[in-house]
């Protein structure tokens, strides 16, 4: 009985042995997975794909094209499209051209008919005199014959004028044109004016040589009729009334009673100087027309040595003077 019974034991613990080996790996198996999910999480793993916002920092660089189209639209800045009017039928052909200075010429010396429209139908509003300066603003247009500009002159006159018929231009080109401010030390040409050759030298502004104060304090009278403002004003300074322009003194102020004041013949003479030696001599020249002109322009004629023109004002205090002088040269025959 005990040797069936035996057996019969060691087979039900031989059997439980197994099954309690059994069990424990379906244990392990089960808890394996949860840590190895928790690990694999990618919560440490994602902070790197925050490093994406990067690239949109580049999206900052296609707005630059964007800027680039806003520079075309200055491209529509062509009026000179106008210039492309190169010749008239019947006028010579066209030298001028948007936003020149211009002198009439003064060989021969006759005006300029001013229009209201181009072309001879146009109503005559005024005249241009011999010398005289303008700025083209408009043109050149066709018509009867001639090439027209629009124009102002230095009066505030606007109209249409012709620049030349087949024989001879009439509005003509200067060799140059700059500027002097009274203000400054001296102004040069940008051209030479050769030895032996005859040049006219075209100066028109108004200017002051006492500071806009003076014109305007308690006790001040002024002697002559001075004008509100240059005809150009001095860039970056206080500008005020005026009473000199290139070769006259037309007003002045004085401090006290002007009922018995004038402007003595002595004091009516600017001190404008040229030098045509580069500056080694100045000398006060003597316009054409040496006496007080209404439209502060004169005329003065030079024989060229070689250098360019330099232009000052004989005033040893310019700190305070204000106004600027168009100068404009012209070769002649």
């Amino acid at each position: 009985m005990i040797r069936k019974t035996f057996p019969l034991l060691v087979y039900v613990l031989f059997s439980i042995a197994i099954l309690t080996a059994c069990a424990k790996p379906t244990e392990d198996s089960t808890q394996l997975p949860t840590p190895t999910v928790t690990r694999a999480l990618p919560t440490k793993t994602q902070p790197s794909p925050t490093l994406t916002p990067v690239p949109p920092t580049l999206t900052t660089v296609p707005p630059t094209p964007t800027t680039k189209p806003k520079s075309t639209p200055t491209r529509t800045e062509t009026p000179v499209q106008e210039d492309k009017v190169v010749s008239c039928p019947g006028a010579p052909d066209i030298l001028l051209k948007l936003k020149d200075w211009a002198m009439v010429s003064l060989d021969p010396p006759i005006s300029n008919n001013v229009r209201s429209a181009p072309g001879l139908q146009g109503e005559r509003i005024g005249k241009l005199k011999p010398g005289e300066i303008v700025r083209i603003m408009d043109g050149p247009q066709c018509a009867d014959g001639y090439a027209w500009w629009s124009m102002q002159n230095l009066a505030g006159l606007k109209g249409w004028t012709a620049e030349g018929d087949a024989k001879a231009y009439w509005l003509l080109h200067p060799l140059d044109a700059f500027f002097y401010d009274t203000a400054s030390q001296s102004s040069t040409s940008k051209v030479v004016l050769n030895g032996d050759k005859k040049y006219q030298i075209v100066m028109s502004g108004t200017f002051s040589i006492w500071g806009p104060e003076q014109w305007t304090a308690q006790g001040v009278c002024i002697v002559g009729k001075s004008e509100l403002l240059p005809m150009y004003p001095s860039p970056l300074r206080l500008n005020g009334q005026v009473g000199v322009n290139p070769f006259y003194l037309f007003a002045r102020p004085f401090y006290g009673d002007c009922e018995n004041r004038t402007l003595d013949s002595s004091q009516t003479t600017t001190a404008m100087m040229f030098s045509l030696d580069g500056g080694k001599n100045y000398s006060n020249p003597i316009p054409l027309i040496a006496k007080y002109r209404e439209d502060h322009t004169y005329i003065y004629e030079v024989t060229g040595q070689g250098y360019p023109l330099k232009v000052k004002l004989d005033d040893p205090v310019l700190d305070d003077n204000y106004g600027v002088i168009l100068i404009l040269i012209e070769e002649t025959k």
